[in-house]
């Protein structure tokens, strides 16, 4: 899955889930890391970190604010 269906996976589940979409994205990628699914996982993992980042507030600590 290359970066821009990433974001828009996360966008979407943001849109459909609203504060539940990182539970959601989590639970996915533990499921297919359990089912042995490490591909699979990894790219949930990336869209966990989609989320993440879509969701905060606040810049990081010396990062440009336009």
């Amino acid at each position: 899955m290359n970066a821009i269906d990433v974001w828009r996976s996360a966008h979407l589940l943001l849109q459909q889930h609203g504060k539940e979409a990182l539970v959601i994205a989590t639970e996915r990628s533990d499921a297919l890391l359990d089912s042995g699914d490490t591909s699979g996982s990894r790219v949930w993992m990336q869209i966990v970190r989609a989320i993440i980042d879509l969701e905060r507030t606040e810049p990081h600590p010396g990062e440009a604010v336009n």
